[in-house]
């Protein structure tokens, strides 16, 4: 049997030296275009570095001006918070005062016709006194 293998193997000896250049060339080819996509994969990795760093920066300012935001709408909370407070205490203020016209308003009035009362019962005693002294009885 090995004899025979031995045999066969010689007579595709003259084959396989045929092969050999073809073999080599695929191989350098193949090496070639490993080391052609190695470098693109290497191009394309720093490529992503530079986003992902650069990503990094943008999310980092980002991350500043949200803080910024933040404390800026703080304020602003707390200043409509105050002014709530402050416009509540003034309406609160023109309630008071609203009422306190009303009262005036009230005493007004009942001074005014008070004053009228006075002023026709004078004109009534006025009259009768001049009736009186003109027509004695």
């Amino acid at each position: 049997m090995w004899p025979r293998l031995l045999a066969q193997l010689f007579e595709l000896l003259p084959h396989v030296s045929r092969l050999v250049p073809l073999a080599d060339r695929y191989f350098a080819l193949r090496s070639a275009r490993e080391r052609a996509q190695e470098a693109a994969l290497a191009a394309l990795a720093e490529t992503v570095h530079g986003d992902a760093a650069g990503l990094t920066q943008y999310n980092t300012r980002l991350a500043v001006q949200l803080e910024a935001q933040t404390t800026q709408l703080a304020r602003v909370s707390e200043d409509l918070n105050q002014t709530r407070r402050e416009l509540s205490a003034q309406t609160a203020q023109l309630e008071a005062i609203t009422r306190q016209l009303k009262r005036l308003d009230i005493w007004i009035m009942a001074s005014a016709i008070l004053v009228l009362l006075l002023f026709l019962g004078a004109l009534v005693f006025l009259l009768l006194l001049h009736d009186g002294m003109t027509h004695p009885t």
